[in-house]
């Protein structure tokens, strides 16, 4: 005797529904990750003519990794324990790491080609990038730079030194270009006596 399965139409129903929901979150990714990082420039900026308030509303990331360090000699400190005296001598470091593809925010534009860029919380943690030039890409700024391009710079109202290369570290975001055509197609059906 061969027993024969045949599905309910709540089963196939519900199989639907589950393709068609698999498929349309396939497409959603698709169309959120189509547009690659690319970087930004005065060019850019100018071209399409942003406002401060589409500046703030644009997702931007480092190309690069950005460390910042500062350090602190700590104090010395002695203790006298059964008649031997004991000094400690040291340097503190703090260390802040932006890896690359860390996304950011503009806080606010400085001028007609810099901006303060956020990414974290915090009284007066951004960096600023900009293009000094006008012809290149928004390149991560300091106030001065030695020759292994290590800059100092403001961090949340703390001086740092970043690391070797940071002065090429700049902005990236993504850019959509959408063209659209419309047509207007009027069938003529013709004219009879």
């Amino acid at each position: 005797m061969n027993i024969v399965f045949i599905p309910s139409s709540k089963n196939l129903i519900m199989k639907k529904n589950l393709i068609i929901i698999f498929c349309s979150v396939i497409t959603a990714m698709g169309f959120t990750s189509c547009a690659p990082l690319i970087p930004f420039t005065q060019e850019v900026r100018e071209k399409e003519k942003l406002s401060e308030d589409e500046m703030k509303k644009i997702q931007f990331y480092v190309s690069s990794d950005i460390v910042l360090q500062r350090g602190e000699k700590d104090e010395k400190e002695k203790e006298i324990s059964e008649g031997t005296l004991t000094t400690k001598d040291g340097k503190s470091v703090e260390q802040v790491l932006i890896k690359a593809g860390t996304p950011g925010v503009v806080d606010r534009i400085l001028d007609g080609n810099r901006v303060a860029v956020r990414f974290e919380p915090g009284e007066e943690k951004y960096l600023v990038f900009g293009d000094p030039t006008k012809q290149g890409r928004y390149t991560l700024l300091a106030g001065e730079w030695d020759k292994n391009n290590r800059g100092k710079l403001l961090y949340g109202g703390k001086t740092y030194l970043s690391g070797a290369g940071a002065a090429n570290v700049y902005l990236t975001f993504r850019m959509k270009n959408l063209y659209q055509f419309k047509k207007n197609q009027t069938v003529v059906k013709g004219m009879k006596l």
